[in-house]
């Protein structure tokens, strides 16, 4: 197993001892050092070679782009300005397709449907939501076998991600990602699950006091990678 350690140090301001005891590595005094201007303020660091993906975020995109057309057509919007019928009426027989669109009573979209005139186009989506007005639930049912996918989304009391499911109708494609987060809500530990040899990954996450990174690993099949990270007296 191929293991590398990366150490990476964030760039400090001036001449001072980072290892001064403090949490920032400044005066020792458990308090950042009074800022100057050669400081500069706290950046989380890039990750090299990080997985991490926040699969309610890319759902939320995915379904925005839903409701856009790269093609021109007739729309129809409802009350609030949400479009509710697209038709598209293109060239040849087999390229004409009806979308329509419903909505919760909160404006979130609960279901597109897709009506295409090729044969085994048609393509259904539905969406559920918490309480709270979070996706939990994404279904995506197409006319033709096996791609069919069910995607489920849990969330923590404080409102973050904590679980995805990704089940898919064919075989190997199934996905679970689960998050945890420290007391100050900052992820801590994600894992990716999948049903294939070989994919799984977990990445741990470590910080300081002041709710910087401090360590980061990943474990992956076949490659071991760790960061660590420390901090001038300015860096807060």
């Amino acid at each position: 197993m191929r293991r590398a350690i990366i150490l990476c140090v964030v760039a400090a301001c001036g001449a001072d001892d980072p290892a001064g005891g403090g949490p920032d590595g400044g005066n020792g005094s458990g308090t950042p050092d009074a800022p100057s201007g050669a400081c500069s303020n706290y950046t989380p660091p890039s990750l090299p070679d990080s997985e991490l993906i926040w699969r309610d975020e890319v759902a939320l995109a995915d379904i925005t782009a839903l409701t856009h057309f790269s093609v021109s057509g007739d729309s129809t919007l409802n009350s609030a300005g949400k479009i509710t019928r697209f038709v598209y009426d293109g060239p040849g027989s087999d390229n004409d397709f009806t979308v329509t669109f419903t909505y919760t009573s909160a404006g979130n979209l609960s279901r597109r449907s897709y009506d295409g005139a090729a044969a085994g186009s048609d393509i259904t989506d539905d969406f559920s939501y918490t309480s709270a007005g979070k996706l939990s639930r994404w279904t995506h049912d197409v006319a033709t076998s096996g791609g069919d996918v069910t995607d489920d989304f849990s969330y923590t009391s404080a409102g973050k991600l904590s679980r995805w499911t990704h089940d898919v109708a064919t075989s190997g494609g199934d996905v679970t990602d689960d998050f945890s987060y420290t007391s100050h809500g900052m992820i801590s530990r994600w894992t990716h699950d999948v049903a294939v040899s070989g994919g799984d990954v977990t990445e741990d996450f470590s910080y300081d006091s002041y709710d910087r990174l401090t360590r980061w690993s990943l474990d992956r099949t076949g490659q071991d990678l760790q960061a660590t990270f420390t901090y001038g007296p300015c860096e807060h």
